[in-house]
């Protein structure tokens, strides 16, 4: 996989990750490779977090951080390696990212093409890998019980890795197909142009995910001489946890990843600046695919790396991107300008990190870019007259100290993959505490980095439909236009007629952080009037003063189930919340971040975070729900921008735009973006006054209240939605999952060379022991696909079968996007590979079998890593009626029954069905054979109307509730 890390564009692709990698400070311990040393650094961890944790280093030079989690049921390992994409030969780009595909095909100790993804995928995990700029990350997890198994495959990639010439131009083909699969996207297009603006010389500029044409002949020696040039022990970090002890897990990997050999490479970094001397100021025009504005300013910034302990980027972001009353954000909303406004800070190399601001625009602000531009710099002004405030800054660090404290645990893999990259940059005892770190003050150093931020160092990106644009990037054919010196402004910096302040003290930082204690009981329903029902589960299990308060707010006659409620009721929302964002947007920053979303049923009210001041914030959203303001300019603003959403999905990646028709063909209570976009469209004001008037004038109430509450604040909760809303009985909306009949075929009309299908096979009945079959066969099957389709016949890069359930229906889907076979070949290899399937599973030993059932057990019963995964998982068990709150077990009891000989029918069943009961859905790409198999149906919403209900759910919560 390729890591775009644009820092113009970090908000697109990698802010999370880079995030975690854009602070320093270079650590050298030696250790020797099993003992642990008598001083050994001890790695700061959160109060919360029960883990342990090792910083060692191996014999080899090779760093590495043990975790050791008693509880863990899956175990995780990331090796990251400090090289990528700006180490490769100019004149090869795309390498680092081929050799990165290359480790997975096979080892000298496993030679077995794919033989890693298929045991890691046997054994109940998954994995992946990334290649940026200054690094690559390779990452799995798995059932611990094969965890030291998995580790030595893994290790094999660093140590003997077979680089096969055999699929070398195998491998070729899927990373052209991972790049044409880009070239629509808009994201990969702008970063593509803003290329254009770099000094030619620094390897950011360089196209750098790989083509047919630039990984051309001669590519088996370069990935060879690259692998031993860069591939270096002394350049490696290894992150690892499992649930053995810190002792037993060293004991193990040391001699594991001591093979990899040290080439004493050294650190390689970048050291030719981003920018030519006389490279800004600078104005790059973009025209996208979709229709989407922006205006981004990048100010290139010395490395914040060196001060991670006091952050300036921080409070300058914080202040550059706050929404609250007298913000920029809010003076530039108020006049209809824009939609979005984002600051924040991403790592260029070693020596550069940028500030950027990006801000989202309305039609109408697009025409007034030259007026933002002065805003924002009047802003900066601001921030530059009014000394940095040792206030501000310790409310910042007050609150990050408190997430820290209350940290909860994250996945296995996704711990793994977020620290690897920060071993070469941090010591060791602050890798788990950096990104919270607010500890030393510096008025001095802010200033510096604000002084920074100046009309003459900055790059200013406009991305509009209307660009006027003179040149054609050369790999993404993006029309864009480049000019070099002082960017427009009106009117001049300091003659701006906006009044700013900045923000004043947050009153949502909590007070009360005390935890109640765990009663160990399950979700239990409190008596309630009529219309409501109400679950609460007391719940400190994860050792945080939070609660998550779910409220369903259901709608009577029929809920939004049609186009027009959709539409109206999407666009209500829209202007609930930006009506209570200046007021609630300080509670965001305190942790405790509100939702309003859209279900079939009425709307869903979600307010998670620290309890304190929950019951500040939830009156409010309530009272802006039933009583928001409609005027006519926010309404256009928010109707216009919904328009072009809809509009834009038809410029999604084709098979996101295939597997998106099937779920709205199946779910009678979702809708074709198109139709949603035509309603919208003729949706007027003062019809929306008039449908809230007749459709929101009483509410039922289904409302989860999980974690630090109580009853007395749980009945409090449900008094104060009482008091401001009108809640009834309400007879609930029938949710209606399609029953797929018969075969059918649904071209999509997509503008995209690709061609894309997907083939969806449903269970021939709904229900936890059907769902289980379909689960186990996704199981049995999904790594053969990938190598069958992707690795061996190279149909393209987008290559899944999955798991496909929709409420209680389960079934099968087979995806596949591809730029060198037609929609015929793709149903054809589909249909082939499913032909196989029956002794593909009977030739399966016994040991293998079970293998695979206990990887799909121990993935379907892998304990809740925090407090809102948990929610989430009690919200769908209490809305599909399962009211012992156990779906997951059951659902894996289920599995655990299944033989081998009832997989090998269903498989059977499986191959059959597809070809008398599948839906297609494809689009034809440049291609001109189209599927053939079943009916033809030309239009998406003639589909929905040919296919029966299956299921019936009273929006998942029948009176008799959904039993297997």
């Amino acid at each position: 996989m390729m890591w775009n890390s644009n820092w113009a564009l970090a908000r697109l692709a990698c802010a999370a990750i880079l995030a975690c990698v854009a602070w320093a400070g270079l650590w050298g311990c030696a250790a020797p490779p099993v003992a642990a040393p008598a001083a050994e650094p001890t790695v700061v961890k959160s109060p919360n977090d029960e883990r342990s944790y090792r910083y060692i280093e191996l014999a080899n030079g090779l760093k590495a951080l043990l975790a050791s989690d008693p509880d863990a049921d899956k175990a995780a390992a990331s090796l990251t390696v400090f090289r990528g994409s700006f180490h490769e030969p100019a004149q090869r780009p795309g390498l680092a990212h081929f050799l990165e595909h290359m480790l997975f095909i096979g080892t000298e100790k496993y030679p077995e093409v794919d033989g890693y993804q298929a045991f890691i995928s046997a054994h109940g995990g998954s994995s992946n890998a990334y290649t940026a700029g200054d690094h690559t990350n390779y990452f799995f997890d798995i059932d611990p019980a094969h965890f030291q198994a998995g580790m030595d495959r893994f290790a094999q990639f660093f140590i003997a890795p077979l680089l096969d010439p055999a699929y070398v131009e195998r491998e070729r083909n899927a990373v052209h197909s991972e790049y044409q699969l880009q070239l629509k996207d808009d994201g990969w297009r702008a970063f593509a142009a803003s290329k254009m603006a770099l000094n030619p010389d620094h390897p950011l500029a360089r196209f750098n995910i790989g083509s047919l044409e630039t990984l051309g002949d001669g590519t088996f020696d370069a990935l060879k001489a690259f692998f031993e040039a860069h591939y270096s022990a002394d350049q490696m970090a290894l992150v690892a946890l499992s649930n053995e002890s810190l002792d037993d897990m060293q004991a193990w990997i040391a001699p594991l990843f001591e093979g990899i050999a040290n080439r004493q490479r050294g650190a390689k970094p970048v050291t030719v600046p981003p920018y030519s001397a006389d490279g800004l100021p600078a104005t790059l025009r973009i025209q996208p695919q979709k229709e989407i504005r922006s205006v981004s300013y990048e100010f290139p910034v010395p490395s914040t790396r060196p001060h991670y302990r006091t952050k300036p980027e921080s409070y300058i972001n914080n202040l550059l991107g706050h929404e609250g009353e007298g913000s920029l954000y809010a003076a530039l909303k108020d006049r209809g300008w824009i939609e979005s406004l984002n600051a924040s800070s991403a790592h260029i190399d070693d020596a550069t990190n940028a500030i950027d601001v990006t801000i989202g625009l309305t039609p109408a602000g697009g025409e007034q870019i030259d007026a933002i531009t002065a805003a924002l710099f009047a802003y900066i002004g601001l921030l530059r007259s009014e000394a940095p405030a040792v206030w501000r800054y310790r409310e910042q660090a007050q609150l990050a100290e408190t997430h820290f404290r209350f940290q909860e645990p994250s996945s296995a893999q996704g711990f793994v993959y977020r620290i690897g990259p920060t071993l070469a940059h941090l010591p060791p005892e602050d890798l788990l505490r950096a990104p919270y770190l607010m500890a030393d003050f510096d008025p001095e150093l802010i200033d510096d980095y604000l002084s920074r931020l100046t009309p003459q160092n900055v790059l200013m990106t406009i991305i509009r439909p209307e660009a006027a644009t003179a040149q054609v990037e050369p790999w993404f054919k993006v029309p864009y236009a480049l000019e070099r010196g002082p960017i427009a402004m009106d009117p001049p910096v300091g003659k701006t007629q906006f009044e700013f302040h900045l923000p004043a003290e947050n009153p949502f930082i909590p007070d009360d952080l005390t935890a109640l204690p765990d009663d160990q009981a399950p979700p239990r329903r409190l008596e309630a009037a009529e219309g409501i029902e109400v679950w609460l589960d007391r719940d400190l299990e994860f050792g945080a003063p939070r609660a998550n308060l779910r409220l369903l707010l259901t709608v009577p006659d029929g809920g939004f189930a049609s186009v027009d409620d959709e539409v109206a009721a999407s666009i209500y929302r829209d202007l609930v919340a930006d009506q209570l964002n200046a007021y609630a947007y300080p509670a965001w920053l305190a942790g405790l971040p509100f939702s309003i979303s859209l279900t079939a049923t009425g709307y869903l009210v979600d307010i998670a975070g620290y309890t304190d001041k929950q019951d500040v914030l939830l009156p409010k959203v309530l009272e802006a729900l039933a009583d928001a303001d409609i005027e006519a300019q926010p309404f256009q603003r928010f109707r216009d921008e919904q328009v072009r959403n809809w509009r834009n999905e038809a410029l999604e990646r084709p098979y996101l735009q295939t597997y998106s028709a099937l779920r709205k063909a199946l779910n009678n209570s979702a809708w074709p973006a198109e139709m949603l976009a035509d309603a919208a469209e003729r949706l007027t004001v003062e019809a929306l006054r008039a449908w809230r008037k007749e459709r929101l004038t009483q509410f039922g109430l289904v409302a989860l209240l999980h974690g630090n509450l109580d009853e007395e604040q749980a009945i409090e909760i449900v008094e104060s939605v009482l008091e401001r809303l009108p809640v009834k009985a309400v007879s609930p909306f029938e949710v209606e999952i399609a029953k797929v009949g018969a075969s059918y075929r649904v071209p999509l009309a997509i503008d995209h060379a690709d061609a894309a299908v997907v083939l969806y096979v449903q269970d021939d009945r709904p229900g936890i022991n059907a769902r289980a079959q379909s689960a186990l066969a996704t199981q049995l099957v999904k790594q053969a696909f990938f190598t069958e389709l992707r690795t061996e016949q190279q149909l393209g890069y987008a290559v899944f079968a999955q798991d496909t359930p929709f409420r209680d229906q389960g079934g099968l889907s087979f995806i596949v996007q591809s730029p060198v076979a037609s929609p015929a070949a793709l149903e054809q290899a589909i249909l082939k590979f499913l032909d196989g399937c029956p002794n593909a599973v009977r030739s399966l030993s016994d040991g293998e079998f079970a293998q695979h059932k206990a990887g799909l057990i121990s993935t379907l019963t892998e304990r809740d890593k925090n407090l809102r995964q948990r929610s989430h998982r009690l919200w769908i068990d209490l809305d599909l009626g399962y009211l012992s709150f156990d779906s997951s077990q059951q659902l894996a009891d289920a599995v655990a029954g299944l033989s081998k000989a009832a997989m090998v029918d269903f498989m059977e069943g499986l191959r059959q069905r597809a070809r008398s009961h599948g839906l297609i859905i494809y689009s034809m790409g440049k291609f001109k054979e189209p599927p053939v198999q079943g009916e033809l149906i030309e239009d998406l919403t003639w589909l929905k109307a040919a296919l029966p209900p299956n299921s019936r759910r009273n929006g998942g919560r029948e009176s008799s509730r959904a039993r297997p």
